[in-house]
């Protein structure tokens, strides 16, 4: 009997709870990275959670970092909104910050992989959910910044939830995720926004009018930056960050930190997607990647980091499209399932000591 079939009979499983406990089985790896971290370092991984956290003491002392230029990052203040969410759990649990984003090194990135699929889910089915996480958990660039306690990674994490939201019409849900990611991380989430805006006027410009709601209720902080931007272009124009400077220096160094496997199946999966009749949600993808295309010229590192995701998903949606014969969906699943674990094995254990290493040569 062949053990699938064994399996089935044995513990009454079919195909969705097996994919489903191979997802969790996942998301269970995915966390082990950040548990290494607390035990070994005792504090989160990067160097930027180092600045963020200097923001979330200032405002447990009552202080506005919004306003004082000793908090001001070389672009001007920072939203607000990651550092005040944090500080609020450090008071509402009665633990120090530390302890907070400790917690927050361990699940972060499981609640992203999470997030993530269950949107990919709601629009797809599960095989194609579970394809496209595993396309993403190649990507260097994104488990890079996901895996950090900052910004980026609530974007990547609540994103996702804003695109459902959207999809299906609830208003309040998409209103109040929308306003909290452009309080989160400023123009990086307007960007991500944008996308849904660009989405309404071509497609359903019934929706135009919550994008009103939006910009009212994101106005304080838009007046409080607006005289920073100057500033912040400035600063884009430079190397402002080691994975910058490797990738002028050595292009191929961009499609090693977007990730191999994943650069080679996009080439594949655009061939075939550019011919292919779209659904409302690939068109979202598609906008979700040409609205982060800004980012290229002046962030290169954080444009992969951040277009990971949607290009991830586009991969899941073609090779599950490609693959119509059971017997070839099923050797796929398995090639990439025991691909993300080895990629996670070495990832833990080489390659991501390795990067930070380079990193820690560049400063």
């Amino acid at each position: 009997m062949p053990i699938k079939n064994y399996i089935r009979e044995k513990f009454g499983l079919n195909d969705n709870k097996i994919l489903f406990g191979l997802f969790l089985i996942l998301i269970l790896l995915s966390s082990t990275g950040g548990i290494f971290q607390i035990l070994e370092k005792g504090h989160p991984s990067g160097d930027d959670p180092i600045y963020h956290y200097k923001l979330i003491n200032a405002w447990l002392r009552h202080e506005n970092p919004l306003l004082n230029e000793k908090y001001f990052s070389a672009e001007g203040p920072y939203p607000p909104a990651f550092h005040i969410t944090i500080a609020f759990l450090s008071k509402i649990f009665f633990s120090p910050p530390k302890k907070i984003m400790n917690i927050l090194e361990v699940i972060l990135f499981p609640l992203i992989l999470i997030s993530t699929f269950y949107l990919i889910l709601k629009e797809t089915d599960i095989y194609t959910s579970f394809l496209s996480i595993c396309f993403l958990l190649l990507s260097i660039a994104f488990s890079d910044r996901a895996r950090q306690v900052i910004p980026q990674a609530a974007d990547v994490l609540l994103f996702p939830l804003a695109v459902y939201f959207f999809l299906e019409n609830k208003k309040k849900g998409f209103l109040l995720i929308s306003v909290f990611l452009i309080y989160n991380h400023g123009i990086y989430s307007l960007l991500l926004i944008t996308s849904l805006l660009i989405y309404s006027v071509r497609y359903d410009g019934e929706k135009i009018k919550e994008f009103f709601k939006i910009g009212l209720f994101s106005l304080p902080l838009l007046i409080i930056m607006g005289p920073f931007l100057i500033r912040a272009f400035s600063v884009t124009t430079g190397t402002n960050s080691p994975q910058k400077e490797l990738m002028f220096n050595n292009p191929t160094f961009a499609i090693f930190y977007f990730g191999i496997f994943l650069f080679i199946s996009t080439m594949i999966s655009l061939y075939f997607f550019k011919n292919k009749k779209r659904t409302r949600f690939e068109n979202i993808l598609i906008l979700w990647i040409i609205v982060l295309l800004p980012l290229l010229p002046f962030y290169p590192d954080r444009f992969l980091s951040y277009v990971a995701q949607p290009i991830a998903i586009i991969n899941g949606i073609i090779f599950a499209d490609l693959l119509k014969r059971k017997d070839k969906r099923i050797l796929f699943f398995i090639i990439m399932f025991f691909l993300t674990i080895i990629h996670l094995g070495i990832d833990f254990t080489v390659l991501h000591p390795a990067y930070m290493q380079i990193m820690r040569k560049w400063k």
